[in-house]
């Protein structure tokens, strides 16, 4: 689950460069490309919680109850970023229609837009409660 973020941006790279040349103005690009910024700029964010997951998970056969604080850690702030890139995306949607002359780096989505440019974020975080739910669940022997 940790390295997820990474790999659904190497994804929707490959995406974003194929609708880019197939369907020029489409909602899928428009989707693609907040894809993209949200995780370009929110690299930032994601990685230093992918690196607690990654080390709570590799620290749990020498320190049970340390790797799994970790780890349950660094999936609770995945998803809280993941959550803050959603309700980013959906208040930007619900807000007034921009200003024509106004410079965006983004087009503004539509409401069914938002909705799916969240669905990838919601089930990583559902993944992540999938596996908290995992990493508490497991009985380790007594330290």
């Amino acid at each position: 689950m940790a390295l997820t973020p990474l790999a659904f941006a190497a994804f929707s790279a490959g995406a974003l460069f194929v609708m880019n040349e197939a369907a020029n103005t489409s909602l899928a690009t428009y989707v693609a490309a907040w894809w993209m910024f949200v995780l370009i700029f929110g690299a930032a964010l994601l990685a230093p919680c992918m690196a607690l997951s990654i080390v709570g998970a590799t620290s749990l056969g020498r320190w049970p109850r340390g790797g799994r604080a970790i780890a349950a850690t660094g999936l609770i702030l995945t998803s809280a970023v993941a959550l803050l890139f959603s309700s980013s995306c959906v208040i930007d949607s619900l807000s007034e229609q921009p200003d024509p002359n106004d410079l965006r780096w983004l087009a503004q989505l539509p409401i069914h837009g938002a909705a799916l440019f969240t669905a990838p974020f919601l089930m990583l975080v559902a993944g992540n409660m999938h596996a908290m739910r995992a990493l508490w669940a497991t009985r380790r022997p007594a330290e």
